[in-house]
């Protein structure tokens, strides 16, 4: 194997977990045989990947072909997952050996260079090229499948700044603005402090009425559990200028400012502290700032509280609003989310990924 360098880069708290990382320079041949096999227990496979390939795959294929002594530069690399991780060293080369090994960071890119390298056999440069591989070597096979979720579904900090130099969300700024003030901006880059785009997407989305997005029916989950897919489906419809479904287009231009407000309303709500104060068992749901008694409920929870006030979402006089009616009591509202919650173990992340909760306060409204 044609190991260039490898560190430890582990830090305290993976110790305490019993569990390890590290980072090494190696070479395209080295990470193109690794399955992704952790990725196909969340639904993902090679060809099915590369099929779904953007606009920043093609960029990052164009690097790789271009400016190969660039590209370690330019790609943010490859993640493995494996149980466990051993070195051999000496004087003339390096071997690391890992078990149960599996790709769960750049499958996409992993194909694409494959493909390149099938179609161009003369390119004797391309196997050699340096690549940077993250190394996490976890044994909880529980922990090793929520790992693998995680990376899959977070969107790349740099992705989101590739897609904001492009104007990507010029619209949905926009639209921010009309409601909150022209001194809100939206991130656009990795530096910038804003609200926070992705999370911006998937409240978006989860509020989207039935009739514009029948998907999110079937699986409301999947605006919690899949961060990733919401920023690319959100490209797509910026590709096409909305052209498959014009109002839903329209809904995510013009609703996105109300949403990130019903957002900010629900997540802080003063009832929250209360909630809290009941039982230690109750003390997960946010973050809670005791200098200031304030709190902010965390997105797993807010996301089906704010896919319950769907069905208060109207189109009046051509524009989209959410109205309550006279008869509708918030602090009620949140006892009953409170409750669903405490059936589900006061465990936020088993919440925000349970169907029936979407569903039972969709219906609750």
């Amino acid at each position: 194997s044609d190991i260039r360098k490898v560190s430890d880069t582990t830090s305290q708290s993976e110790r305490n977990n019993g569990a390890l990382h590290y980072t090494l320079v190696t070479t395209v041949e080295n990470v193109l045989g690794i399955n992704i096999q952790e990725n196909l227990r969340i639904g993902y496979s090679n060809r099915e990947s590369a099929k779904q390939i953007t606009r920043v795959h093609r960029d990052v294929i164009d690097s790789f072909v271009s400016d190969k002594q660039r590209f370690i530069q330019k790609h943010s690399g490859f993640t493995v997952l494996c149980d466990s991780f051993t070195r051999e060293k000496n004087s003339k080369w390096e071997c690391v050996f890992l078990k149960n090994a599996s790709l769960v960071n750049g499958a996409q890119t992993q194909q694409l260079i494959k493909d390149y390298i099938e179609e161009n056999p003369n390119d004797i440069e391309a196997l050699q090229t340096e690549i940077r591989v993250e190394i996490i070597v976890e044994k909880n096979s529980e922990q090793r499948i929520d790992i693998a979720i995680a990376r899959n579904n977070s969107v790349n900090v740099s992705s989101i700044s590739k897609l904001g130099k492009r104007g990507y969300f010029d619209h949905l700024e926009n639209g921010v603005k009309g409601i909150l003030g022209e001194s809100v901006e939206i991130q656009k880059s990795e530096t910038q402090k804003a609200i926070p785009t992705e999370k911006l997407i998937q409240v978006v989305k989860i509020m989207c009425p039935h009739r514009l997005n029948p998907k999110l029916r079937e699986a409301p989950d999947r605006s919690y559990t899949n961060r990733k897919s919401n920023v690319t489906e959100y490209q797509k419809m910026v590709d096409s200028n909305g052209a498959d479904n014009p109002e839903l287009f329209e809904f995510y231009k013009n609703f996105c400012g109300i949403a990130w407000r019903e957002f900010k309303k629900w997540s802080t709500m003063q009832e929250w502290v209360k909630v809290r104060n009941r039982h230690k068992q109750y003390h997960k749901i946010g973050n809670y700032n005791a200098k200031d008694n304030k709190i902010e409920i965390k997105l797993s929870i807010i996301l089906p509280l704010l896919y319950g006030l769907t069905p208060f979402i109207k189109r009046v006089n051509n524009v989209w609003d959410i109205i309550y009616p006279q008869s509708f009591d918030e602090k009620k509202y949140i006892r009953h989310v409170t409750r669903l919650y405490k059936d589900q173990g006061c465990d936020a992340q088993a919440f925000g990924k349970n169907r029936q909760v979407y569903l039972d306060l969709f219906l609750y409204n």
